[in-house]
């Protein structure tokens, strides 16, 4: 039975201080649809355009194909909840979560536990460069490594920090960002260095990594964007000083992007657009957003809440 958990939702209104980033521009190309309920919505997950998958505060997935139409799938059987999904292809798809939590599943709604290292830490997050090249991270500094065989192997990573996401161009570069401005980077040798608050200019706790090549990274938090062309130290590129009006919470938690002029992010107080040049927010029906996946730059999916709390799901299309 999946483990049955709620989402306190955190409602939001907009900042102050520092230049204002231009006004709130309307996308009318952003749209809620209707989901069963689930109690509450932490991430998304999309294959293919016709293979979407969201997971709930319940346990159970949604899925759907693309079509505006979703339905209630079953969850991981564990009690721990599950926190991030990376999938290889529509039959090879993984799940990480609380307790150490490894589930796979071969499309089929049906999700085996992965045989783990000895582990009693929480993993925030999973990716693969390919089925045979995957990462998943957590608390205490923890990164373990699958080559596709059915088990994960711990890395010596040299932080005792909690890492919340981790992220690569390719399976030579790697990125894993957490608490206190942590960001970490392997060249996939099973090594990671240190390119931490230091260099990134921040001790804010960075919940997100992402980019749209080798030499356009991005990661983002609490108030706060940075980014690196993967050769020059990180730069911050975004404060929420930047809002025109004071926010209660400035989080940060997703980035997604069709390209490097073409870059959003999500977090409690909705949605922030990269166009290459400026920042600009974003109107959607979403009063906080938790995750965004896409599949090209005109099939976004994102989940978090409406101005009442409610579970959402939208999709740009």
């Amino acid at each position: 039975m999946a483990r049955r958990m709620s989402i306190v939702a955190v409602l939001v209104a907009s900042g102050c201080g520092g230049q204002p980033i231009p006004a709130v521009t309307t996308s009318a190309k952003w749209q809620a649809e209707a989901t069963p309920p689930v109690g509450g919505v932490s991430f998304v997950w999309a294959n293919g355009p016709a293979d979407v998958y969201v997971y709930g505060g319940d346990g159970d997935f949604l899925r759907s194909k693309g079509d505006g139409a979703w339905r209630v799938a079953p969850g991981v059987p564990s009690n721990a909840g599950g926190r991030q999904m990376w999938a290889s292809s529509s039959n090879d798809l993984y799940l990480v979560g609380e307790k150490a939590l490894v589930a796979r599943s071969s499309g089929n709604d049906e999700w085996t536990l992965v045989p783990e290292v000895d582990l009693q830490v929480d993993l925030d997050g999973i990716w693969g460069s390919s089925a045979t090249d995957i990462y998943a991270v957590g608390q205490q500094g923890t990164v373990v490594h699958s080559a596709g065989v059915g088990s994960f192997v711990a890395q010596s990573v040299i932080t005792p920090t909690d890492l919340l996401c981790v992220w690569g161009s390719s399976r030579d570069d790697v990125y894993a960002v957490g608490k206190q401005g942590t960001i970490l980077h392997s060249a996939g040798d099973g090594s990671w260095v240190p390119q931490g608050s230091s260099i990134s200019g921040t001790e804010v706790d960075l919940y997100a990594v992402w980019g749209s090549s080798k030499t356009d990274v991005w990661a983002a938090g609490v108030g706060t964007i940075l980014h690196t062309d993967g050769k020059s130290a990180w730069e911050q590129r975004w404060t929420a000083s930047q809002l025109p009006d004071a926010v209660p919470d400035t989080t940060l938690r997703t980035i997604w992007g069709g390209g490097p002029s073409d870059v959003y992010f999500g977090g409690a107080f909705g949605l922030l657009h990269w166009d290459g040049a400026t920042f600009s927010r974003v109107s959607t029906p979403a009063a906080a957003l938790v995750s965004l996946y896409g599949t090209s730059a005109t099939n976004i999916y994102a989940a978090g809440v409406d101005a009442m709390g409610a579970q959402l799901v939208i999709h740009y299309h």
